[in-house]
This record gives structure tokens, C-alpha cells and sequence, in this order.
């Protein structure tokens, strides 16, 4: 009997056992069925948006200058190395020129003696003449004060007219001095005679010197622009002709980018525009580049326009034609609403739109797009900061319906 009992009482519990276990799956099922299912997703947030263009290029280098001769002659010293970076004007070969190198040395001569000349004219005639018109000046007022005395004496009675008549001399003879002292120092200041003289002499001289180092410069082969010497054809003692090729210079002057967009994109670029450039053998470095040229007539067969780019710092693995990858920024925004491009539904279309959880269910919201780059857009209008965006890979869900956010 106790047996029968304790069997009923156990079959009673069991049978309360599953009755609550599906009360509780059957409460579970339905609370899943009311709050919906999990949905992953993120918050629209504010970030920095570039949009670029891609496009292909080769690099263009200065070209190579050979350095020449304009006449024969025998290599009397090289003043560069191979490797060496020039100046524009720096002499890179001298040839032997005896006969120039004496009117050289014969027209300085001239040069020394017109300057000793010019000199002597500028400091001592001119100071030697300032203290004639000064002595001059000095017997003149001697003589008037003496005309003086003698007129005031000879109204008293007390000289002649013999003694009023050597006064009056003298006086005109110290005149004449200070006349003649004074035209003397004229003549040797600035624009005198002599002074011009000793000045044209010396101009003279001097354009002397000029023409026969202009005779010699044949003799002195420089460098026509700033570069690096890259090689050297000949040793001191070599006989040389001219025109041949005796060094090579690289210049140094800009390396550049050459490149054909889409005409459709021009209207978008201008000069100093920004760009990244990769060369296609050294994919693991970049370097910066500037727009400095736009052609203003189109290729009509390919509706492409030419494009020049300055290389702000060439590396030094860039070689003539070499192919690379230029990527063009068109335009930046900073702190701009923005989402990715792949979570736009309808992106191409005039209202694209995405799906959003907001209050615990599904909601369309159809937005307006403007600038795109590097896998954003930006949401110029339709949501707000922390709006919560469902991916278009989640699961597809209807507008309108109960869903929870992945707690992550």
C-alpha cells in the first residue's frame, strides 16, 4: 500500500515537471516570438571622409645633358668626379691656352696701372687742388683788405697813385689765381677732365681683361645647369674635338608624372591638388604628388584629358617611363555623419535608404548621400549621430518589426 503511494505521488510530480517545462519553452518561444529576433549592427557615427580617384601614370625624368666642347684642345685638369652634384656655371674641364692665358695677364697689367692712375686723380690731385683753391682764396682776401688800406690811406693823402695802382694789380693778379685754381680742381673732380680721363682709361683696361677672358672661355667647359656629373669620358692629357661627348649630367631639376584622366573628373581637380603615388615596383612605398599641369583640349577618341603631376620628393628608385598608381584625393571633409557604403540599400538609385532599429523595432528611413570615399558615404540628410544601422548582410527583416541590438 505504501508502495502504491510513493508511485503516484512520483508519476504526479513528473507529470507537474513537464507540464512546467513546457509552460517555460512555450513562454520562452512566445517572448522570443514578441521581442523578435537579435540583430547586429553599429551606431552612425562622425568621422573623416576623402573621397579619390584612381588612375595609372609613368614617371618622366629630366633628361640627361652631355657635356661637349666648342673647340680642340689638350685637357690641362678636371675639377669634378663622377657623383659629384654641379653648379650651373661651374667650370667642370679646363684646356691648356697659353696665348689667351698671356692677354690675360698683359690686360690685368693695364688694369693695375689705370687703377694706380685712377687713384692717384680720385685722392691726391683732388686734395692737392682742394688746398690750391684755399691758398688762392687766402691771398685773395689778403689783397682786397690791402686795397682797402691803401684807399682809406691815399684819402688822407698819405700814398700815391703809384701805390693805390700796385694794390689794385695784385688784387686782380690773386683773382686770376683763385680762377685759375679753382678750373684746375674742376677738371679733377668727379666729371673734370682728368678725372674722366683716368676713369676711361680704366674702363678701358678693364673691357680689355673682359674680351680676352671671353676669347679664352672655350678653354673652360662649365656646366650649363645644377645636376649631378653621372659620367666622364676623358683623363688629363687627352686630346679632345669638338662636340664629342666628354661627361654626362643628370639635372637636377623636377621629376614629374604624366597621366590621362576622365574628362568627367576634371571638373573636380585643380592645380596643387594632392595625390599618392605607388610605383608598381616598389608597391610598399608611397609618395606624395601635386596636379601643376591640365590640359585644356581633351582627347575626343578617348574622352581623356592629360594630366602633369609634380613629385614633391623623388625617391631614388624612380627610372624614365616607369609605370605607377596614382591615387587622387578630389575632396575632404572632417567630423562628417557618414556610414558604409555597403549597408545602403538602393545607393545608385534617387532614394536610397537604409534599415534601422530604433524603440526595439525595424524602421525604413530613406536617405540623401554626398560625398563618397574609401568605402563611406556621407548622410547629408535621414539620420542622426547614434542612429543604430542594421547591415544589409543581417538577416533580411520587414519595416515595422520587433527586434533586439547584439549587446556587442
Amino acid at each position: 500500500m505504501h508502495d502504491e503511494v510513493n508511485l503516484k505521488s512520483k508519476k504526479r510530480l513528473l507529470a507537474i515537471f513537464g507540464t512546467s517545462c513546457v509552460l517555460l519553452i512555450s513562454g520562452y518561444w512566445l517572448a522570443q516570438l514578441y521581442l523578435g529576433p537579435t540583430v547586429g549592427g553599429y551606431r552612425v557615427s562622425r568621422d573623416r571622409l576623402v573621397q579619390t580617384v584612381m588612375a595609372e601614370g609613368v614617371v618622366s625624368l629630366p633628361e640627361n645633358i652631355a657635356v661637349s666642347s666648342r673647340t680642340s684642345g689638350k685637357v690641362a685638369a678636371i675639377t669634378v668626379t663622377v657623383g659629384q652634384a654641379v653648379k650651373a656655371g661651374q667650370t667642370l674641364i679646363s684646356l691648356e691656352n697659353k696665348s689667351d692665358r698671356a692677354a690675360i695677364e698683359k690686360a690685368r697689367a693695364e688694369i693695375v696701372r689705370a687703377e694706380a692712375r685712377f687713384r692717384k686723380i680720385s685722392e691726391m690731385t683732388q686734395a692737392g687742388s682742394r688746398e690750391s683753391v684755399q691758398r688762392a682764396k687766402n691771398s685773395l682776401d689778403l689783397a682786397q683788405k690791402q686795397v682797402v688800406r691803401i684807399n682809406a690811406l691815399s684819402s688822407k693823402g698819405f700814398v700815391g697813385d703809384e701805390q693805390k695802382s700796385d694794390a689794385l694789380r695784385n688784387l686782380a693778379i690773386r683773382q686770376s689765381q683763385l680762377s685759375t685754381a679753382q678750373f684746375q680742381a674742376k677738371a679733377n673732380r668727379a666729371k673734370g677732365s682728368d678725372y674722366a680721363l683716368a676713369e676711361l682709361a680704366l674702363n678701358k683696361a678693364r673691357a680689355q681683361e673682359r674680351k680676352a677672358r671671353a676669347g679664352s672661355a672655350v678653354y673652360f667647359i662649365s656646366a650649363e645647369v645644377d645636376g649631378v656629373v653621372l659620367s666622364c669620358n676623358l683623363s688629363k692629357g687627352n686630346l679632345i674635338k669638338p662636340h664629342n661627348a666628354l661627361m654626362l649630367i643628370m639635372p637636377a631639376g623636377k621629376t614629374y608624372v604624366s597621366a590621362r584622366l576622365e574628362q568627367k573628373i576634371i571638373p573636380v581637380i585643380k592645380l596643387g591638388q594632392p595625390a599618392s603615388v605607388i610605383a608598381y615596383t616598389h608597391p610598399g612605398l608611397n609618395f606624395n604628388a601635386e596636379i601643376i599641369q591640365i590640359d585644356s583640349v581633351p582627347d575626343i577618341i578617348q574622352d581623356k584629358v592629360a594630366v602633369k603631376f609634380n613629385i614633391v620628393k623623388a625617391p631614388d628608385f624612380l627610372a624614365q617611363n616607369l609605370p605607377v598608381k596614382l591615387e587622387i584625393e578630389l575632396m575632404r571633409k572632417t567630423a562628417t555623419l557618414s556610414l558604409a557604403e555597403t549597408d545602403i540599400r538602393n545607393a545608385d538609385s534617387a532614394e536610397p535608404w537604409v534599415m534601422i532599429a530604433e524603440n526595439g523595432r525595424t524602421q525604413r528611413k530613406v536617405i540623401k548621400l554626398g560625398l563618397r570615399g574609401n568605402g563611406k558615404a556621407e548622410v547629408l540628410q535621414g539620420l542622426h549621430e547614434g542612429d543604430f544601422v542594421i547591415p544589409v548582410a543581417t538577416l533580411e527583416i520587414e519595416a515595422g518589426k520587433r527586434v533586439r541590438l547584439a549587446r556587442n
